[in-house]
């Protein structure tokens, strides 16, 4: 899409001034649309003692793998600017001007604006200007603070932002127009989810910032090309292997992109009319299953912490899709990042996302509620949603060479009344033992965590040939075949059939070993697990019966206080269930879930 518009344009050939948001001495136009809640989470920083972020820390992950001891200074000091710059808009008192004048100067002096784990930890003097995620995101929040509060700082504060413009200059601009060889950008490089998060981020600041037209229309043109190179990566289906998680940064950072350039050109580049982009965005519906969780895979989390409902609800008037409209009002209504998270570990830097929920709000309260189709299949990503009166089922097939990886096909999920019943776990707080050779043998990421069988004692190993044979939806029914995520000569066949009514979910395996052995089924939940004479009890609600004679048991691995995965699963521990059967030929289990 984006390869095609630049074969006859330019954005040289454009007017870009369009302003992205009124600012805040704007009144008239933010008086109407603030909520206190923006106040009140600034008032938390009022006197803010801006935390340091030492050597010591950023080393840290080279001597135990710790991102988080240089990762959550980082964040808070984002996470305080953010509040107080939205508290300042919403109240326009000046009553948070000095903290933002702090914040915005501690920023500056920073060493290096990403984070630890994308420099290998001590920034060298090369890696200090290089631009990961985070350092774009904060390039677009010092460019955005600057624009919002222009006249304040030119009353209260002129020196700065001439400070902020050549730091922007140094580290952010000049940096990305000489670049071709950084990865993410994709000149000979595969590209991910990078790729669409940093340009999104880098437009802001250009588009704010930049006052030559020529610099600005090379750098948008770069832009282009570049995110082209993402865009052609994705699936025609829209889909995002990653889950609705990383599809926030991935999918929907390509949608801002798009959106920024639509609004600075008053509508002149206009590129919602794509069929592909429109897919796109629909994944994230497709895969909402109510109460803020998401159908997820990989090491996508189960609810979005990046401040959707603004950015949904762009999609609606975008695209004129009134289901993204619910979707930004259910998410309003169940949004982890208002949930108590601890203090200094937020990463709320996303500033373009809280300015639409502010300019918004009140239109998303006055959404529909929302109402999601019985089913949803993405063919290409592999990935099937069934609702069912209150029952809902995602599962998926793949490879176990997908972005953000987990050994997981042929898993399911099971949700009742949009509550995890089983689950996939997702992955922990990230350390260096996430992206290094031992990624399979963190517990959150191996088979054996996932609900799929093991087979003679092997889980699925990592690698794009482990994948599923065949993936399929027949109404309500998700047809799975995955002999192919085992090692060759594990087992002849894997033929998995899910499917869904009003009262339960019906799981009907069917594993061929020529040679005998033993399978284990696996089903993964947060909830109490209970053997009884009946099945097996999920929480205080759920059955699991299985018309096979098997050998149950129980264990569980305690999350040692991951304060990631006991924030979205609401416990300290993941328990899992296994059902092993002793295989002459053929072994034919049935298992159904219910709710008693």
């Amino acid at each position: 899409m984006f390869g095609r518009w630049l074969e006859g344009n330019s954005t040289g050939n454009f007017d870009l001034t369009v302003p992205l948001y009124p600012t805040a001495s704007d009144r008239e136009f933010w008086d109407e649309r603030c909520d206190t809640y923006y106040v009140s989470e600034a008032e938390k920083y009022l006197g803010y003692e801006w935390p340091l972020i030492r050597a010591t820390q950023y080393m840290e992950i080279k001597k135990s793998g710790n991102r988080r001891a240089q990762e959550n200074p980082h964040f808070a000091r984002r996470t305080a600017l953010s509040a107080l710059l939205l508290g300042e808009i919403a109240e326009y008192k000046g009553r948070f001007l000095p903290d933002i004048i702090d914040g915005v100067f501690a920023v500056c002096e920073e060493t290096f604006w990403g984070v630890s784990a994308h420099s290998g930890g001590m920034p060298s003097v090369t890696a200090r200007t290089y631009i990961d995620l985070f350092a774009a995101e904060t390039g677009a929040l010092l460019a955005m603070v600057c624009y919002m509060l222009r006249d304040k700082f030119t009353e209260e504060c002129p020196r700065l932002i001439p400070i902020v413009e050549e730091e922007l200059r140094r580290r952010i601009k000049e940096e990305y127009l000489v670049h071709t060889d950084w990865a993410w950008m994709g000149y000979g490089y595969p590209v991910n989810n990078w790729t669409p998060w940093i340009i999104s981020n880098l437009l802001t600041v250009y588009l704010l910032t930049e006052r030559d037209n020529d610099k600005l229309s090379r750098a948008v043109d770069k832009m282009m090309y570049e995110i082209n190179n993402i865009y052609t990566t994705i699936p025609d289906d829209g889909g995002c292997d990653e889950g609705a998680c990383y599809w926030a940064v991935s999918g929907g950072c390509l949608f801002e992109f798009c959106d920024q350039l639509y609004t600075a050109s008053g509508g002149m580049i206009d590129f919602f009319s794509d069929e592909k982009l429109r897919r796109i965005c629909r994944f994230e519906y497709k895969m909402y299953l109510g109460k803020g969780y998401f159908a997820n895979f990989a090491d996508g989390t189960p609810k979005v912490t990046h401040s959707m409902a603004g950015l949904i609800y762009k999609m609606k008037l975008r695209f004129g899709d009134k289901q993204f409209g619910t979707l930004a009002r259910d998410l309003l209504k169940n949004d982890p990042e208002r949930e108590k998270m601890t203090p200094g570990v937020e990463r709320d830097a996303k500033i373009k996302r809280r300015l639409n929920e502010m300019m918004y709000r009140k239109e998303i309260e006055n959404e529909d509620d929302i109402s999601l189709a019985k089913t949803d299949f993405f063919a290409r990503t592999e990935i099937a949603v069934i609702r069912s009166n209150r029952w809902t089922v995602a599962a998926k097939g793949g490879h176990n060479d997908e972005n953000h990886n987990h050994n997981d096909v042929g898993s399911f999920i099971a949700y009742y009344d949009s509550m995890p019943v089983l689950v996939d776990p997702s992955c922990g707080t990230y350390t260096a033992a996430t992206f290094s050779d031992n990624r399979y043998e963190l517990w959150t990421h191996s088979s054996d965590w996932h609900n799929v069988p093991n087979i003679n004692g092997i889980r699925q190993p990592d690698g794009k040939e482990y994948r599923a044979d065949s993936f399929s939806l027949d109404e309500s029914t998700v047809n799975i075949s995955f002999a192919s995520a085992y090692p060759d000569g594990v087992v002849d066949s894997v033929r998995r059939k899910i499917s869904v009514d009003d009262a339960e979910v019906y799981i009907h395996d069917s594993i061929t070993l020529s040679d005998g052995g033993t399978v284990t089924e696996h089903f993964v939940t947060p909830l109490s697990v209970k053997v009884t004479e009946d099945g097996v009890l999920i929480g205080d609600s759920f059955i699991i019966e299985c018309t096979s004679d098997a050998k149950i048991t129980v264990d569980h691995v305690d999350f040692e206080g991951d304060e990631k995965l006991t924030l979205y699963w609401k416990t300290d521990k993941m328990m899992r269930v296994g059902f092993t059967f002793d295989v002459t030929d053929v072994v034919t289990p049935k298992f159904m879930l219910r709710k008693i």
